[in-house]
């Protein structure tokens, strides 16, 4: 068995946090040795506590406890980079800050490229994590959530616009460089540009293969190892789920987007096997 407590070799780079079973650990141990044994005033040692001595808040059970008032959404609960527009876009559209915040955080993480993982645990090299965020945003009929998520998601609606305006372009040149290539025989084919992809809707597990697939073959390209996969009605998406596609012969979508939750490259079985980045996020 390999030695976990070395690292593996890697491709991308790795952000490493603090292992909070060593530090429940080490807060055991400083219980232990305290002439009183264990201080009431502390943090319960089962609970990994910031490092700086302050306490962490307890966690908001809503499921079981619906007496408690939804928590502020404070500036250092999101990155100092996307406070400034969660705030505006709640009080111009009047709505839940922590759903504009939840809608940004989803949208920003669709393309950050998954050659960034995060590594959990300080000394286990085998489990990292890419940026890959699933969201939904709940409310009554008549809240906004439509006009929260175009919001939200209007970067990505403009980087992918970009990109086919590009792909034109450069299809345009492909297109004039292939027929010169074949009026001269010795000329050697140009390649084929692939399309550029950031986000998909209502999209088929047979579609998104075609955008996440990274053969040869491929006509499009996911440059980040993954697209956002927007969804404006949460019924229809659940929907589909079961829903047989090809003519009654394809199977369910839902065993696919249990492999999307947490990504990783596989191999769709097809002629030839078409290999997948198996990125989204929703």
């Amino acid at each position: 068995m390999r030695d976990r407590t070395q690292p593996p070799r890697a491709n991308g780079p790795f952000l490493v946090l603090p292992d909070a079973i060593e530090q429940r650990e080490r807060e055991r141990r400083e219980d232990e040795a305290r002439p009183n044994g264990h201080d009431p005033h502390k943090a319960d040692a089962t609970e990994p506590q910031p490092s700086d001595g302050k306490r962490w808040a307890h966690f908001l059970d809503f499921l079981a406890d619906d007496t408690q008032a939804a928590p502020e959404l404070r500036p250092e609960h999101v990155p100092d980079a996307l406070h400034p527009f969660i705030n505006d876009t709640a009080e111009r559209l009047g709505v839940d800050a922590t759903s504009v915040a939840l809608g940004c955080i989803v949208t920003c993480a669709s393309v950050i490229s998954d050659d960034w993982s995060v590594q959990p645990k300080r000394r286990d090299y085998t489990w990292t994590e890419n940026a890959r965020l699933w969201g939904a945003i709940v409310g009554d009929p008549g809240t906004l959530k439509t006009p929260i998520i175009r919001a939200c998601t209007a970067p990505i609606d403009a980087i992918d616009a970009a990109a086919r305006t590009l792909h034109k372009i450069e299809m345009r040149a492909y297109k004039a460089a292939l027929k010169a290539a074949k009026a001269d025989a010795g000329a050697a084919d140009p390649v084929r540009p692939k399309m550029h992809r950031y986000l998909i809707e209502n999209a088929t597990v047979d579609a998104i293969s075609e955008v996440l697939r990274d053969d040869d073959d491929a006509t499009q390209h996911a440059p980040a190892g993954k697209v956002l996969s927007r969804h404006d009605e949460m019924g229809e998406f659940f929907a589909g789920l079961d829903r047989y596609n090809a003519g009654g012969k394809g199977g369910s979508d839902r065993g696919a987007y249990l492999r999307l939750n947490n990504g990783g490259p596989f191999t769709v079985f097809a002629h030839p096997p078409v290999r997948m980045s198996d990125g989204q996020d929703g």
